[in-house]
C-alpha cells in the first residue's frame, strides 16, 4: 500500500510541507509537526479539510489517499477549538501564501467527506446494535484488519440490516452506501488498487462484491425455500377422506360386503341395487384410497354401467345434500354444455361420437344417458398417461371415471 511521504500542514496562519523519508505514523507524524512549527508539546489534535478529527488510525487511512489535502493542528487548551478552526478558516480569505507554503486545496469536497462520516457512523451503529458486532469492531481496533470469519460475520450482519430495512432487492445506492460506510469505518479495510477503495465489498459497475453475493445467497435460499415448502395436503379428489357420511350406517365387514356385491350383481331390481350401493359406501371408498385396487372399481360395482343415478347417489352421500344440489343445479344449465363443446375439438372416435349424441339427446335410446354421457366425456378431456416413448397408453373412460 502506497502511502504520502509528504503532507501538508496547517498551524494557526503558517502553512507548511513536512517531509519524511520513511513512512508516517502518527508519532512520527507529530513529531515532525512539532518540529516544523516549533510547538512546545506534542499533546495537539489533527483535523482535516472537513474539521473532522483525525486520530491514528484514519492518518493510516488518509495517507493512502491521493487527495489527501491539508491537515490543520490545534493545541487543546490554547483556545475553544472550534473557535480556532473558523477563525483560521476566517483567516484563509485574506492571506496570501507565504514561499514555503502551499495553496489549500478543498479535494474531495467537504460535503463527501461529511457524507462518509454519516456512513460511517451508520454502520459503526448496526454493528453495536447486532449480536457479534462488537467483536468485529474489537478485533479491528486491535489488528487493524478483519479475518476472513469476522469479515464474513460483518457482511452478514450489514447485509441482514439491509434486507429487513430495504427488502430482498435493496436498491444500488443503498448497496453503495453500505460499502462505502465500511470503509469510512475501517479504512484499513479499503482496497487501494481499486478506483473507489470499495469495490471489493459492492461494485456497481457488474454487480459484484462481499454484499452484492451474501444478497443473492439470501434471494436464492428464500426462493428454494418456497420450492422445498410441504405442499398442503389436497383437500379434493376421490381419495379424499369425506366426513358426510358416518361409517357405522354402512356395511364395514368384508364378508357382508362380499355378500352385498354378489347379489347386486344378479338381481334386477333398482330399488334393491340402490340399497345396497348406499349400504357398501364405505366399502367403496376404501377401494378408492388403495391405489392396487381403485382402478377395479366398475368391475366390482358394475352396475354403475347400467343403472342411472347410482352416481348421483353417492355424490349426495359424500358432499351432503346441499353440494349434491348445487352440482346437478348447474350441470345441465351451465356444466355440461361446456364439455360438450370442448369435446368437440377432440379427435372424434367412435366412442366419442357415440357420448356427444347421448349427452345431447333428451331421452334415453341407446347407451348411456345425458348425464353420465357428459360425465365420460371428462375423462376423454383428460390427457393420456405416457407410459414410455415406444408404450403409449390411453385410459378407457369407462374403466376411470370413478377414480376421476
Amino acid at each position: 500500500m502506497q502511502t504520502n511521504n509528504v503532507i501538508r500542514v496547517k498551524f494557526k496562519d503558517s502553512k507548511r510541507y513536512i517531509f519524511s523519508s520513511k513512512p508516517f505514523t502518527f508519532q512520527s507524524f507529530l513529531e515532525c509537526v512539532a518540529n516544523k512549527f516549533d510547538l512546545p508539546t506534542m499533546d495537539v489534535k489533527v483535523f482535516d479539510d472537513s474539521k473532522t478529527e483525525v486520530d491514528e488510525e484514519a492518518l493510516v487511512y488518509l495517507l493512502t489517499r491521493p487527495d489527501l489535502g491539508v491537515l490543520e493542528i490545534v493545541i487543546p487548551g490554547t483556545a475553544n477549538i472550534d473557535d480556532s478552526l473558523s477563525s483560521s478558516s476566517l483567516g484563509d480569505e485574506g492571506t496570501s501564501e507565504s514561499d514555503d507554503t502551499a495553496m489549500l486545496i478543498t479535494s474531495p469536497p467537504e460535503k463527501n467527506l461529511a457524507e462518509e462520516h454519516r456512513l460511517a457512523k451508520m454502520i459503526e451503529e448496526i454493528l453495536k446494535t447486532s449480536p457479534g458486532g462488537e467483536k468485529i469492531i474489537n478485533e479491528y481496533t486491535r489488528t487493524k484488519g478483519l479475518s476472513d470469519t469476522r469479515r464474513r460475520d460483518m457482511v452478514k450482519i450489514l447485509v441482514a440490516h439491509l434486507t429487513n430495512e430495504h427488502g430482498t432487492s435493496p436498491s444500488r445506492r443503498l448497496k453503495e452506501e453500505y460499502a462505502k460506510g465500511i470503509i469510512s469505518l475501517f479504512p484499513c479495510l479499503a482496497d487501494p488498487r481499486s478506483k473507489l477503495g470499495y469495490e471489493h465489498y459492492y461494485n456497481a459497475e457488474d454487480g459484484s462484491g462481499y454484499l452484492a453475493w451474501r444478497i443473492k445467497t439470501l434471494q436464492k435460499e428464500a426462493s428454494e425455500g418456497r420450492m422445498k415448502r410441504p405442499r398442503q395436503p389436497q383437500t379434493g379428489g376421490p381419495t379424499a377422506d369425506r366426513q358426510s357420511y358416518k361409517e357405522d350406517c354402512y356395511l364395514t365387514e368384508d364378508r357382508h360386503c362380499q355378500e352385498a356385491i354378489a347379489l347386486m350383481k344378479h338381481t334386477a331390481d333398482e330399488a334393491v341395487v340402490k340399497e345396497k350401493m348406499k349400504l357398501t359406501l364405505a366399502y367403496r371408498q376404501k377401494l378408492l384410497h388403495d391405489p392396487k385396487k381403485s382402478a377395479d372399481i366398475l368391475s366390482v360395482f358394475s352396475r354403475f354401467l347400467d343403472i342411472p343415478g347410482l352416481i348421483n347417489q353417492d355424490f349426495g352421500l359424500l358432499f351432503g345434500d346441499a353440494t349434491s344440489a348445487k352440482l346437478l343445479e348447474k350441470w345441465s344449465t351451465n356444466i355440461k354444455p361446456k364439455v360438450i363443446a370442448q369435446s368437440r375439438g377432440l379427435t372424434q372416435t367412435s366412442e366419442l361420437q357415440d357420448l356427444i349424441q347421448n349427452a345431447e339427446a333428451t331421452e334415453v335410446e341407446e347407451g348411456w344417458d345425458s348425464d353420465m354421457s357428459s360425465i365420460l366425456m371428462l375423462v376423454h378431456l383428460c390427457h393420456p398417461q405416457v407410459k414410455a416413448a415406444r408404450d403409449r397408453e390411453r385410459s378407457q373412460p369407462n374403466k376411470h371415471v370413478i377414480i376421476l
